[in-house]
């Protein structure tokens, strides 16, 4: 048996924190066994030396060249108190978000992931396969996301040339001037079709 909480979402800076707290009728030791397990198995590594418990998951660069939860920086720490013949389990995810756009899915699938743990602790057993789908179904929307602003973007990057172009040349901007407004122009044109999608299709990881 067990019982939880729903998942507190906290900003602070560059970091987001997620706490969870529930109750398991094991002891603290068990506890903390089935918790290094679990997190173990959705890619967590355990932090030697860790006064209870402490796991650490992805990075800022992986982050960055995979845009899905699991290479995401997240650090897991884990309190444990003796309640009779439970024990209370206090859970804080520390999302280092440096550099990265946050989006509803993501925080929904590492929410779902703290919300499983308390099934694992008190049962041993937990819907890896769900977790997994959910981590992987937003590595999808983000290629998705992507290509369309690949796709949408190209017409436009046709539109810039044949508008914008003339008009520098006219203006006698010309050379290395006119090709660093161009790119910085259609730079900025691809990101702000991405970071649409993006939005869009992010806003939800069950949808």
């Amino acid at each position: 048996m067990f019982a939880q909480e729903s998942v507190r979402s906290e900003k602070a800076g560059k970091f987001i924190y997620l706490r969870y707290s529930f109750r398991a009728s094991v002891s603290p030791e068990v506890a903390r066994e089935r918790l290094m397990d679990y997190f173990r198995r959705i890619g967590y590594t355990p932090v030697a030396g860790a006064r209870e418990f402490m796991a650490q998951r992805g990075s800022l660069t992986r982050s960055m060249l995979v845009w899905e939860p699991r290479s995401m920086a997240t650090r897991v720490e884990a309190h444990f108190t003796p309640q009779g013949d439970q024990t209370g389990i206090a859970l804080t995810l520390t999302l280092d978000r440096t550099g990265h756009m946050v989006t509803g899915a993501e925080t929904e699938t590492l929410q779902a992931e703290l919300l499983e743990s308390s099934r694992f602790v008190a049962e041993g057993a937990a819907d890896f396969d769900r977790l997994k789908r959910l981590n992987q179904r937003t590595r999808e929307r983000v290629n998705l996301a992507i290509g369309l602003g690949i796709a949408v973007s190209i017409p436009l990057f046709v539109l810039l040339f044949l508008v914008v172009r003339p008009l520098l040349i006219d203006w006698g901007i010309t050379g290395a001037t006119r090709s660093l407004i161009m790119g910085g122009l259609s730079g900025a044109l691809f990101g702000t079709m991405v970071w649409l999608f993006l939005r869009s299709m992010l806003r939800s990881a069950s949808k």
